[in-house]
């Protein structure tokens, strides 16, 4: 047997379910995790809560960067857990969940600045607003296009 004979063949299924798995996880993980642990940490209740979209009844500092950072964290956490297994659907399950966490934040913190939506470009501005003093428009209008400059 040559080495190309001995080598398994990717299973089309198991990657498919692998990876609508891994999309699962890091969403819940973005959503609920971030932005909804940070919501009822400072008092609020989750008024929505959906594979896309997170609203909290309360406004702070800390709930639209919270789902960018438990993706970084998640991201990391697998990066970590996909050294210490060896089962093949393994490896490319926590490969996969870091991929899309880190890919998620890193193409979402360049769209966010461009397009002025979003968790990031929110915790941005409202961190901007809270060291100017309540916010001026050179703050509103300089932060997007500093951001996105150095994204």
């Amino acid at each position: 047997m040559t080495a190309k004979t001995d080598m398994p063949k990717d299973d089309l299924p198991t990657v498919a379910a692998l990876a609508v798995l891994a999309a699962c996880v890091v969403t819940v993980a973005h959503e609920a995790l971030g932005h909804g642990s940070a919501c009822l940490i400072n008092g609020g209740h989750i008024t929505l809560l959906s594979s896309a979209l997170f609203r909290c009844s309360i406004r702070s500092l800390w709930i639209d960067p919270a789902g960018p950072a438990m993706d970084l964290a998640v991201g990391t956490m697998a990066l970590i857990a996909g050294r210490f297994v060896a089962a093949p659907a393994a490896r490319l399950f926590f490969l996969l969940v870091m991929t899309l966490s880190y890919g998620w934040e890193s193409g979402y913190a360049f769209h966010a600045m461009l397009t002025q939506d979003g968790d990031l470009y929110f915790a941005a501005i409202s961190s901007a607003r809270q060291a100017c003093g309540g916010g001026s428009s050179a703050a509103r209008l300089g932060l997007p296009a500093t951001l996105s400059m150095s994204a």
